[in-house]
């Protein structure tokens, strides 16, 4: 019995490694337009409910398929906060509390996409704060499996844009 579960997960580890070798791996990067810049934008609005303050960027995610076969990029998430400090950022992300932008579509192996993603959160960027950006991206490879990519990247202002250095914010599955 013993050596039977032992073969079975043989084979199931030799499955699972044959798949990752011919799946699709989606890598995203998040920056500015052609000149570098995010077009970090506050705007300020007077509604029945009081003022309202917002902060809005523009990115660009670049998507490329660093795999051996087609993915299918079903949805784009993202999410942007103002933090007081950087140190603040903690945890991953949760898809729930953004924006959806929508299906991106297929990509070939080798190939790489790009979308601008027009992001909102409330208040104002104040003088050390930093914006905190979340983005997921989902897909499928050949072997109809959901697969997630992940990126997390803090903005300091219109030009300055870094990936977090926390591997629980950036990841792929």
């Amino acid at each position: 019995m013993e050596i039977a579960q032992e073969q079975a997960a043989t084979s199931r580890a030799m499955a699972r490694s044959t798949i990752n070798a011919e799946r699709a791996w989606i890598l995203g990067e998040l920056g500015g337009d052609a000149f570098g810049s995010m077009n970090v934008v506050e705007s300020t609005s007077q509604t029945q409910r009081g003022r309202s303050e917002t902060t809005n960027a523009r990115l660009v995610l670049t998507c490329k398929n660093e795999g051996r076969t087609p993915a299918w990029i079903d949805n784009i998430y993202g999410h942007m906060e103002i933090l007081a400090r950087q140190s603040d950022i903690k945890g991953r992300g949760n898809r729930h509390d953004g924006q959806t932008f929508g299906v991106m579509g297929p990509l070939g192996a080798g190939k790489k996409r790009v979308r601008s993603l027009d992001l909102t959160c409330s208040g104002r960027l104040q003088e050390g704060n930093v914006l905190s950006v979340y983005v997921l991206v989902q897909y499928r490879d050949i072997f109809n499996f959901t697969r997630e990519t992940y990126l997390a990247y803090s903005i300091f202002d219109s030009k300055n844009i870094y990936q977090q250095p926390l591997p629980e914010r950036n990841r792929n599955t």
